[in-house]
C-alpha cells in the first residue's frame, strides 16, 4: 500500500546542467494557479512521465509560488528521481503564512483626531 503525499514535490537533477526540474502536484490538484505565476512556456508537460518540467534555475521561484498554496514542499535532489541523493521538506516561511501580520501587509495605525 502506497501512501500518497499531500505535499507537492520538486525534483532537482544534479548530474548535468541544463536538465529541467520536475514538479509533481498531489493527485487531483490543479496546476493552473502555479503555472499562471510564470511567463508562458516556463512549464512543459512530460506526457510519458506525468509531471511538469521547468528550468532548474527557477527552482526557488517555483517553491515560493508553491508556498502560496501549500504549507510544505517536498524537495529531492540527485541523479535519478527514483534514487534521490538527498531530500527534505521545506516549510512555508512565517512571513508568507496566511493570517499573519507580515502576510497581510503593514499594520494601520490609529491617528488621534
Amino acid at each position: 500500500m502506497t501512501i500518497q503525499s499531500t505535499n507537492p514535490k520538486v525534483f532537482i537533477p544534479t548530474h548535468q546542467r541544463g536538465f529541467p526540474g520536475h514538479l509533481h502536484l498531489p493527485a487531483g490538484h490543479d496546476p493552473a494557479p502555479i503555472v499562471a505565476e510564470f511567463p508562458p512556456g516556463t512549464f512543459t508537460w512530460n506526457e510519458s512521465r506525468g509531471y511538469a518540467e521547468f528550468p532548474v534555475t527557477l527552482s526557488q521561484d517555483v517553491v515560493s509560488a508553491l508556498h502560496a498554496m501549500y504549507s510544505h514542499v517536498d524537495m529531492q535532489y540527485g541523479r535519478s528521481e527514483h534514487e534521490p541523493e538527498a531530500s527534505t521538506t521545506v516549510k512555508r516561511p512565517s512571513a508568507a503564512r496566511p493570517g499573519t501580520w507580515k502576510a497581510m501587509g503593514p499594520r494601520s495605525r490609529l491617528i488621534p483626531a
